[in-house]
């Protein structure tokens, strides 16, 4: 008994070092899993490690040979007989070199191929295999090298034709963005230019109203006059004369202004107002402007008006702004000399 527990001991030893090496030491749970699924069986006694045991393969056979027909005991050789032939007829456990996958046949190294496969395909079957995998040639080597350059090339390709989709569509947007800010600010140049043209002829409006209230009281001061000035007592002869009445003309005062109201068009598009003194010379206008403006103060800059088109030269900077006829309000429009 005590040389049958020594050879299990031994047996057990190589059976677990076989099972490490088997699944590459890849932790003792794989290891039982492999020595159940591949028993090892004993060379004197037939039983298996790591397989299903019974009551009868744990009874030593020199008991039942103790008992035969005979009863001698010459013959101790009768359960080693037995015995060899049970080892010899139990199969070799071969050796798991490699990982198969079921839905497509491909021979894999390891578990980490094995999930970069399953990760990469979708494939989720896979089985052990006694086939190993054989290291590749040269040529093939450099064939993968030359399908790998091939891919990495492709990649490159396709990375430059998406950059130069994304640079286009930037480009597009921002040239809609600039046609969007332009057409802006060409409305709002025609709203200021509206709004600028409905005041003056709101102005106009305001100048004729006058105007013929003038008319009105002028000609009822004169009936008045008349009335107060004609004779009580008149001859016949002069009182049947009816006077003759002169087309006298009627002067019309025309309103002053004291100040002017003048509003400044950069070369942004953006604008500046500003109210000077009627008496004020264009070129305290000039100088005025030049301190306030933001488009570009360096550069120098011409004064005109819009309409009627006109571009102030240098002998109309000593003008008032009376005398340039500005006033009350106008627009001037800032250009580039």
């Amino acid at each position: 008994m005590l040389g049958h527990w020594w050879k299990w001991d031994l047996i057990e030893k190589e059976c677990k070092t076989e099972a490490l090496q088997a699944t590459k030491n890849n932790g003792i749970p794989p290891a039982l899993e492999w020595l159940f699924n591949h028993p090892i069986a004993d060379p004197s006694s037939g039983q298996k490690l790591g397989g299903e045991t019974t009551q009868s393969d744990s009874v030593s056979t020199p008991t039942d040979n103790s008992t035969t027909s005979g009863g001698s005991t010459d013959s101790p050789s009768g359960g080693e007989t037995d015995a060899i032939p049970a080892a010899e007829t139990d199969t070799q456990p071969q050796q798991v070199l490699s990982l198969k996958c079921e839905d497509c046949g491909k021979l894999i190294k390891s578990e980490m191929d094995a999930q970069s496969h399953a990760a990469r395909t979708g494939h989720q079957n896979f089985a052990e295999s006694t086939e190993e995998i054989k290291p590749l040639t040269e040529e093939e080597k450099q064939a993968q090298k030359e399908k790998l350059q091939q891919k990495l090339e492709e990649r490159r390709k396709q990375r430059v034709v998406e950059e130069k989709k994304e640079a286009l569509a930037r480009e597009k947007s921002r040239r809609r963005t600039g046609k969007e800010i332009t057409q802006a600010k060409e409305d709002h140049e025609h709203q200021e230019m509206k709004r600028i043209a409905e005041e003056r002829r709101r102005e106009k409006l305001e100048e004729i109203r006058i105007k013929k209230k003038l008319k009105e009281e002028i000609a009822k001061d004169r009936a008045d006059f008349k009335a107060k000035n004609q004779p009580t007592s008149a001859s016949p002869s002069r009182a049947n004369v009816t006077p003759t009445p002169t087309n006298t003309p009627v002067e019309v005062k025309k309103k002053e202004y004291d100040t002017c109201r003048i509003q400044f068009r950069q070369t942004d598009g953006k604008t500046i107002n500003e109210t000077f003194k009627a008496s004020d010379t264009l070129q305290n206008v000039h100088l005025y402007i030049a301190e306030h403006r933001t488009d570009s103060s360096i550069q120098p800059f011409s004064l005109s008006t819009s309409f009627p088109r006109k571009t102030f030269q240098t002998e109309d900077m000593s003008k008032t702004l009376v005398e340039l006829k500005l006033v009350p309000s106008s627009v001037l429009i800032l250009g580039k000399l």
